[in-house]
């Protein structure tokens, strides 16, 4: 069975991800990992990690305690997992495993831990995994994605990107709105036609589909306005192309897009791990 992972602070952002992760899996016949990664303090005067409890039960039960008794939420198989070490390579490491088919990380706002995650955690995660991301805001409740904008630039609107997309929204039948965000008018007919052309080469896994143009030099405030207007429930990116994902997800835009508007967003991976 393909799962959800979860990993977990047992921040309140966390709990919330986890129930958006649940409500998701239950809709789409996955199970759920909850991941902790417990990276052992460092002694101050003898810089040298302390020691962890000796067995993978002991730290099990020890983080999760009598939780590990529930295998089930709301009839969603889930199973626990502890490691040591850093929370980034950690999670790298399981995007590996074929079973996990997507990461849900919680986020929420500013002066909290997991705002300090979104900084730092969260968008190293989104970079470095090998399977798409799904950073969910803290209030965020999990009602379907009958709706997903993808945010793309003129150098963003190439096939593989597109077929993944496409893949993941033919599974909740969700329509797709391509959004262009480019300055120079003149070109964006050029993006226009080649995101016609890759959408539509996906014979298997049809998908409706919208195509706009939007000028504006602030991206967070046109893409809300966007997202509003035509009732988005995702926001999808993609890390393919590094200098468009860079420049949204290294400014305070980024937490605009997705805070601000409430919209979970889901970033997708140049690696070919199948999404269905």
């Amino acid at each position: 069975m393909k799962n959800l992972l979860v990993p977990t602070d047992f921040s309140q952002a966390a709990e919330n991800a986890l129930a958006f992760a649940v409500a998701m899996a239950r809709q789409q016949h996955r199970g759920v990992t909850l991941l902790h990664v417990y990276r052992p303090p460092i002694e101050v005067t003898y810089p040298v990690l302390m020691p962890p409890l000796d067995e993978p039960s002991g730290l099990k039960k020890f983080f999760f305690g009598d939780r590990l008794q529930q295998t089930e939420i709301d009839g969603v198989p889930i199973t626990y997992e502890v490691t040591v070490g850093f929370v980034v390579d950690s999670l790298v490491e399981f995007s590996k495993d074929e079973s996990v088919e997507l990461i849900v990380m919680g986020m929420q706002g500013e002066h909290s831990a997991a705002e300090r995650w979104l900084g730092s955690v969260t968008t190293d995660a989104i970079r470095e995994a090998f399977c798409p991301v799904i950073a969910v805001p803290d209030d965020a409740v999990f009602r379907d994605f009958d709706r997903i904008l993808y945010a793309t630039d003129l150098d963003a609107a190439d096939k593989r990107p597109v077929h993944e997309l496409v893949l993941f929204a033919a599974r909740f039948g969700a329509e797709v709105h391509f959004v262009n965000i480019n300055s120079d008018l003149d070109k964006s007919e050029e993006v226009v036609e080649k995101l016609i052309e890759s959408v539509t080469d996906e014979k298997e896994h049809a998908v409706a589909f919208h195509v706009a143009t939007l000028d504006d030099r602030d991206l967070a405030a046109a893409l809300n306005r966007y997202a509003e207007a035509n009732r988005i429930d995702l926001v999808a990116m993609s890390t393919r192309h590094r200098g468009f994902f860079q420049g949204i997800f290294h400014r305070s835009s980024t937490k605009q897009v997705a805070l601000h508007a409430h919209k979970p967003v889901l970033v997708l991976h140049r690696e070919d791990k199948n999404l269905v």
